[in-house]
């Protein structure tokens, strides 16, 4: 009877230890932080196995595929939401399989999502023409652009700007309002700024002008525009000139200088403030560097030594600064005076990227495992908005944004309309423009004079508002074409001449 009780035991330990990794979850945790490709390996290594790439099960864990060894996929598994340190832990497929029930979770694998949860997103009804608070989620099940309203911080859209494609949105960080009808994307694995219009069509990339050049930037984290318009971009970078840099360019995204350099370590995000900017690092002993506004030159410490990990600040009445600290036993919302005195923490919810305060004095905080809103004053957390997905930085979006710069104005118009396209005649792109009065499907195609379909320009879902999409058709002939558009019950159709 010992012998066999032994046995078992032995078989028991022995599986244990195979189901543990052995890997610290904290240490883990920020290491794909600061560098998601490492995050992103694992999840096409659970592709590859046929495993979950995340898993969601409502109240109970969050667990994503979140690093690779000798070709394993290690879990993050964190089981506490508000404070995803507290119990979280490093495992493989086999152990959480066997912890959890998976049938009534939201599973992500490669080709889809299977949800069990019953859990739906409370979204609210967008009011025409409000400002907003923009919020990118890189979970890989719903890798968009969520937005959420600016004076009452209910969710009112999951796909401001929606997934595009594999090279878009990889691990969107930021974003900035650009003009009433462009934002841009800081995507921290692209190591791209992208260009978007607010109808959320993909454009380009911003920065660097002309495309992907590592020697600019590389492992992007933040942006913010000075006063005169230049985007400043935190880099990481592993090449030359780029290394620990703070990259600057102008309102085109053509790369200007590198703005600052001394004291940098791992940057993260920026503040920036009436003399001066703040720079916050993920590692080295400055935790946070003051610069000069206009230079970029070191000015000295604000925080030093006693920060892990600072990601995003906002500035709040009376000169204090709001930082949101990522790792560490202090994790959370703390709050400084002007001079870098600590003045509060709020501790509840934990592990933050993201802050910004509702008019009403409430903050909205994002972490890794959703978006909350919490109490000004005790930090409580008040309602969870968003459960079970990852999010970066929050960032203003003003629909009545006045600019020196030529744009389309976003006005909700009062009719269905399909505008003349322009150039026309034209050769070989031409400008194809209409309106809409509320949101919905809509299809643009493109038909030769004898009524063959083309091309289909567009099909899918726009928001109220008025639209242009751009028709190339350097691989045509000369000769009549055109272009019709359905919206709900509305059709119209026009001609276009192409002259070669």
């Amino acid at each position: 009877m010992k012998k066999l009780t032994l046995t078992v035991i032995l078989f028991i330990w022995a599986f244990a230890l195979n189901a543990q990794t052995g890997f610290d979850f904290a240490n883990l945790i920020i290491q794909a932080e600061k560098n998601p490709t490492i995050r992103i390996e694992a999840e096409n290594l659970a592709i590859s196995k046929g495993l979950p790439c995340e898993i969601y099960i409502k109240d109970a864990a969050y667990i994503t595929a979140i690093a690779s060894d000798n070709g394993r996929v290690i879990y993050s598994v964190i089981t506490d939401f508000h404070n995803p340190y507290n119990g979280g832990r490093c495992s493989y497929y086999e152990d959480i399989a066997r912890s959890f029930d998976l049938s009534k979770a939201r599973i992500t694998y490669g080709n889809g999502t299977v949800d069990n949860t019953g859990e739906k997103l409370n979204i609210s009804k967008r009011k025409s023409l409000s400002k907003l608070y923009l919020l990118p989620c890189s979970t890989i099940s719903r890798r968009s652009v969520f937005a959420f309203d600016f004076n009452t911080g209910d969710l009112v859209d999951t796909a401001f700007i929606p997934y595009s494609g594999p090279t878009i949105l990889q691990t969107p960080r930021k974003v900035l309002q650009l003009s009433r009808t462009r934002v841009i994307v800081a995507d921290q694995v692209a190591d791209v700024v992208q260009l978007f219009d607010t109808s959320g069509a993909y454009l380009q990339v911003f920065a660097p002008a002309g495309g992907l050049n590592n020697a600019i930037l590389d492992n992007i984290r933040d942006m913010e525009f000075r006063a005169n318009g230049n985007l400043l971009v935190t880099n990481q970078g592993t090449q030359g000139n780029s290394y620990n840099t703070v990259q600057q360019f102008d309102h085109n995204g053509n790369f200007l200088n590198t703005f600052a350099t001394e004291y940098i370590n791992s940057p993260y995000n920026l503040l920036l403030r009436t003399n001066d900017i703040l720079l916050g690092n993920s590692s080295g002993t400055t935790n946070i560097g003051r610069y000069n506004i206009s230079t970029g030159a070191f000015l000295g410490d604000y925080i030093a030594s006693t920060l892990n990990f600072p990601q995003q600040m906002i500035n709040i009445a009376g000169g204090r600064v709001g930082v949101c600290e990522f790792s560490g036993g202090l994790s959370g919302l703390r709050i400084y005076d002007s001079a870098g005195v600590i003045k509060d923490t709020f501790k509840v919810v934990t592990g933050l990227r993201g802050v910004c305060k509702l008019p009403g004095g409430n903050y909205l905080v994002s972490n890794s495992t959703g978006v909350y809103e919490i109490d000004d004053t005790t930090g409580a957390v008040v309602r969870t908005l968003v459960s079970g997905l990852g999010f970066g930085c929050f960032s203003v979006f003003d629909p009545n944004m006045i600019t020196g710069y030529e744009e389309t104005v976003n006005e909700i118009p009062g009719e269905y309309r399909l505008y003349e396209n322009y150039p026309n005649p034209f050769n070989p792109s031409t400008t194809i423009k209409f309106s809409m009065p509320e949101a919905g499907n809509v299809t643009l195609t493109v038909y030769n004079a004898l009524g063959k379909e083309i091309k289909v320009l567009f099909s899918g879902i726009k928001r109220e508002g008025v639209h242009e999409i751009t028709f190339n058709a350097g691989n045509l002939p000369s000769g009549v074409y055109f272009y019709r558009i359905k919206a709900g019950d509305f059709s119209d159709i026009k001609k276009m001449v192409l002259l070669k």
